[in-house]
């Protein structure tokens, strides 16, 4: 089974991919797969190399790329791959399942505010642009149809959730 992890960024998916993992399972970050998603011109297509300060979201793309997917996902029989980009909704259907994290506002704003691990989201601006949109991406995954999960419950919860919908016992 291939299953997507996707929401909002602060929604979850790195920490839900790396307790996936930490329990044994096939389970990546979508970022720290070599070469799995890269920042782009949005209008081209081209590589781009990431901005000091503020990020322009209406000029870069954060886009997977799909030769490395496709590797990715051949690789192993049953995996979990956690991951939003701007390229998302063409994706989808190399997946059997898709899991939407999902947290309100609040939660998120605080989350984003605290990271340490990424460069995305440093600025007050990039923050306040993902609060303002946190419930229509999470409504467009839904619609798009992925199992929206509340990931502001416990780490092991949300876990349980995410094995519960695949089918899988842990």
């Amino acid at each position: 089974m291939k299953v997507l992890i996707t929401g909002s960024p602060g929604s979850g998916k790195t920490t839900i991919a790396d307790a996936l993992s930490t329990a044994g399972f096939n389970s990546y970050d979508g970022e720290a797969v070599d070469g799995l998603i890269r920042l782009e011109i949005a209008t081209t297509g081209e590589p781009a190399d990431w901005p000091e300060g503020h990020v322009d979201w209406d000029y870069y793309a954060w886009n997977i790329q799909a030769d490395v997917l496709t590797k990715l996902l051949a690789s192993k029989e049953a995996i979990f791959v956690a991951m939003s980009t701007s390229n998302l909704s063409e994706f989808k259907p190399y997946f059997d399942k898709v899991i939407v994290l999902s947290v309100n506002n609040e939660a998120l704003g605080r989350r984003l505010r605290a990271r340490t691990t990424h460069e995305f989201g440093q600025t007050e601006t990039n923050i306040q642009r993902w609060v303002d949109r946190n419930r229509s991406v999470t409504e467009k995954h839904a619609q798009e149809g992925g199992v929206v999960l509340d990931s502001s419950k416990p780490i092991s919860e949300v876990i349980q959730d995410i094995l519960s919908v695949c089918g899988i016992a842990a």
